[in-house]
């Protein structure tokens, strides 16, 4: 998931610069290492371009999407932290799976007295990380009454790296089947059914270290393919949870 970590500061959101909430996630990452399936962005040009810092809540669907691929996430998650007049953090979280952004929860931080400001913002990303853990194993809960279908692209530089891609697919728990639609010298799609729904699949995807990137509208395949989503599909690292 990448973590777009914003401050409300006064009337404005500021993502990008002299952010507390961005530095705090910054800092714990660098202690910590990658945390959890979570990242922040880095900064660069283009994060500045696809993210832009106010308003946090009227983004380009498509430039953000990109963003997403480009981080090899499943999709990202804006956070705005808001200080209150008691000290306290509020933390407000929201999904942006869709051209509008849907409320997901706030969190609320309370005020420490006598210690630095730091140390509330790092609480603040602690909650949101347990939050994040929390909802994972909600989704991860299959259903065995839904079942669905996603198309996915595999790339591969060899037979065998296909084979491992295909069979740590086949692996994923939940997943009935994999069913190859077309394949190339170094490119198979393939349609996976799988019980408990698309928002089950994709944390238990990156728990086995698949790694699902956000999905395109197919222009280079044929008609049988035509007007369904297409992940991409790749091996990264296990157990990132």
């Amino acid at each position: 998931v990448l973590i777009l970590p914003y401050s409300q500061i006064g009337t404005r959101t500021v993502l990008w610069n002299n952010n507390p909430f961005m530095q705090a996630w910054a800092r714990m990452g660098a202690a910590q290492g990658r945390m959890a399936s979570t990242l922040i962005p880095l900064g660069d040009l283009l994060d500045v371009t696809q993210a832009q810092d106010d308003p946090a809540l009227r983004y380009d669907k498509m430039l953000l999407d990109t963003m997403v691929r480009r981080y090899e996430a499943t999709e990202a998650i804006i956070l705005i932290a808001e200080k209150k007049p008691d000290q306290s953090l509020s933390v407000s979280m929201y999904s942006t799976q869709s051209a509008i952004p849907a409320f997901i929860k706030t969190i609320d931080i309370a005020a420490k007295p006598g210690l630095p400001e730091n140390t509330l913002y790092e609480d603040a990303v602690r909650e949101v990380q347990a939050a994040l853990r929390q909802d994972w194993k909600q989704k991860t809960e299959i259903d065995p009454t839904q079942l669905a279908t996603l198309k996915a692209r595999a790339r591969f530089e060899n037979v065998q790296e296909w084979i491992r891609i295909k069979r740590a697919v086949e692996g994923v728990s939940g997943v009935n089947s994999v069913k190859v639609q077309g394949l190339k010298p170094k490119e198979a799609i393939i349609r996976i059914e799988y019980l408990g729904g698309e928002q089950r699949l994709m944390p238990a995807f990156s728990q086995a270290g698949i790694i699902l990137n956000a999905p395109y509208q197919p222009n280079q395949y044929n008609a049988q393919l035509q007007g369904d989503r297409i992940y991409d599909i790749r091996l990264g690292t296990v157990g990132r949870y």
